[in-house]
């Protein structure tokens, strides 16, 4: 939340990514496992598209290409879900981000 505030609130638009910085931090050091219920995984798929344009700014590479968190990430995939951050397509849209090949 604070970072969707700092990207309509500031002046350049550029103090969101401290944010996500932080909170890609927090979550790195939550670890893969902790990621199962949920709640722990919709967090995950919705920091997900800012972590990585987050790591692309800074030109660094994004802890989310590992593939212990390329699996937690694929085990999230809804199939009753359509056009959102669980279906298929939303999966490997941001598996495709992060540069990792699977099949959905």
């Amino acid at each position: 939340m604070l970072s969707i505030f700092e990207l309509l609130n500031s002046p350049n638009g550029q103090l969101w990514y401290h944010h996500i910085a932080g909170a890609s931090q927090i979550i790195q050091f939550r670890g893969p496992k902790r990621f199962s219920s949920d709640f722990d995984i919709a967090l995950l798929l919705s920091l997900g598209y800012p972590i990585c344009a987050e790591c692309l700014l800074n030109n660094k590479s994004c802890f989310l290409d590992d593939p212990t968190w390329i699996q937690v990430i694929k085990n999230a995939i809804d199939d009753r879900e359509i056009l959102t951050d669980r279906s298929p397509l939303g999966i490997r849209l941001l598996t495709l981000m992060l540069g990792a090949e699977i099949s959905t």
